[in-house]
């Protein structure tokens, strides 16, 4: 097997971050005979990526043979991303099976653990051999079983690992998912529940909080925690090992997509932690496979009707602003709208390669469930909208079809002023009310006028750019932009 150390994320911060190591004034008298080790392996944002599912159990077995607890959790995000799960006549069932036949023992819910919708969920978890947590999720009217905040793990020499599960909370108080999604929960503040669960060290040897918060709230949270021994996160896609040289939090991240797995390696010497590390899994690099779980995987990847071929890119599709384009383009065409548009955030694909265009491509492409919803808007209201999406994060901001915008900001990307021309470049009618056609997502979370005077089409803008790319036949959307930035000095 070829096993790598992690490769180390540079982030500003005032966290000190180092590789635990062994304490320098642990006495030499402690021999290895009385130290346990428990091994953890972890994955975060599998995503329905089912190819190296075969790697990770051979890999999981193997180590379970050779050490005596060993464990697999996952830190959320095991759904969406891939037609082949999320298309499943069973949604999210084929994720579920794979992570039964690989062992895993434990796993916080993520954000897109609520994609399909609660009673889905509630499916996916009674299949699951394994167990969901969450702390600062709270059902309300909902068919899911309140998921526990915490679990314990009892290892046979009297030792004891808590895990309390926590979910990322967005600044509106919510998850970054469809708020359709998640009417039955209410969600409560991460820093605040991962206090109050503290009391938890006094019942276990080992604390580590399972989270799906994103590297800077991990950073957040261990230079807080100092009874915390481990956080092992997800949500932002990165490889990332390191100690808070404050609290002695060891936090860890690994990745995205199973591409690779985390092992992290404790040892416990008279009830205590005295070494923690990390190393990870390639699973580009690791040969060996379990070949039943494989069998298993090729039988879910042969789908024929995700084969089918809808049209032709003559070129790649590359990028936020070719692929939002031409998202735009088939919302807009699909709904009758004058302009349409679409975020970033929607777009889960970075490039469609020139050649055949597959529904399998485009269940990649848009893999969530939003119906389109028209308004009517002014030009002035329209302005409202885009600059509200522009003043966010970079995924919420837009690609457009029927206009063309300028976003004049600051140095700082403070927005000042946002310029709407038509296809001609001419100044829309400010006396004109135009059909504005967005997905239910943006519909439900971004701010503007009119927002709650819609009409929602039966049509899912997924459904839209396949019933357009079959339309148009063949597709080129090569360096198609319609959005630019002017910095401005105010």
């Amino acid at each position: 097997m070829f096993l790598k150390p992690y490769i180390f994320l540079l982030v500003f911060t005032s966290v000190l971050l180092s590789r635990q190591t062994r304490p320098s004034n642990l006495s030499d008298s402690i021999t290895n005979d009385s130290i346990v080790e428990i091994i953890i392996v972890h994955t975060n944002d599998i995503h329905g990526k089912i190819d190296n599912f075969a790697k990770l159990t051979h890999f999981v077995n193997k180590l379970r043979k050779e050490y005596p607890y060993v464990f697999l959790v996952s830190a959320g995000d095991n759904f969406s991303g891939n037609p082949i799960v999320d298309q499943y006549k069973e949604k999210g069932y084929p994720i579920i099976e794979l992570m039964n036949r690989a062992g895993f023992d434990l796993a916080v819910l993520g954000n897109h653990e609520f994609d399909y919708g609660e009673l889905i969920l509630s499916d996916r978890m009674k299949q699951a051999d394994f167990e969901f947590i969450c702390s600062n999720v709270k059902m309300l009217d909902s068919a899911l079983i309140q998921p526990k905040p915490y679990k314990i793990l009892y290892l046979d020499n009297n030792l004891r690992i808590g895990f309390i599960g926590l979910l990322q909370v967005n600044e509106g108080g919510i998850q970054d998912v469809h708020p359709d999604n998640i009417d039955a929960f209410e969600f409560n503040d991460f820093k605040t529940t991962a206090i109050e669960m503290n009391y938890l060290k006094d019942s276990v040897e080992v604390l580590i909080v399972l989270t799906h918060l994103g590297i800077s709230t991990d950073l957040e949270l261990a230079d807080t925690l100092y009874d915390v021994d481990v956080i092992i996160g997800g949500h932002s896609h990165i490889i990332f090992a390191g100690t808070n040289e404050k609290t002695n939090v060891f936090i860890t991240q690994a990745g995205y997509d199973l591409k690779y797995a985390g092992v992290l390696t404790l040892k416990i010497y008279n009830g205590k932690v005295i070494e923690k590390s990390d190393y990870l899994v390639d699973f580009a690099n690791y040969t060996e496979i379990d070949t039943a779980v494989q069998h298993l995987a090729d039988k879910y990847k042969n789908n024929e009707w995700l084969k089918q071929v809808i049209g032709y890119a003559t070129r790649d599709i590359a990028g936020n602003a070719e692929l939002g384009c031409l998202i735009a383009d088939a919302i807009r065409n699909g709904s009758g709208a004058d302009i349409a548009l679409h975020n970033n955030g929607g777009i889960r694909l970075e490039k469609i390669e020139a050649g055949p265009i597959t529904l399998n491509d485009i269940y990649k492409l848009d893999p969530y469930i939003n119906k389109i919803n028209i308004f009517e808007l002014t030009a002035a209201e329209l302005a409202e909208l885009i600059r509200f999406a522009y003043q966010k994060p970079p995924k919420c901001h837009l690609q457009v079809s029927g206009i063309h915008l300028t976003i004049n900001r600051t140095a700082s990307s403070k927005v000042i002023s946002v310029e709407i021309t038509d296809t001609s470049y001419k100044q829309l009618d400010t006396a004109k009310k135009y059909k504005v056609a967005v997905s239910s997502y943006i519909a439900k979370t971004y701010e503007f006028p009119q927002k709650n005077n819609c009409r929602e089409l039966e049509k899912t803008t997924s459904s839209a750019i396949i019933e357009y790319i079959k339309s148009k036949k063949q597709i080129n959307y090569a360096g198609v932009s319609r959005v630019k930035f002017l910095i401005k000095n105010y």
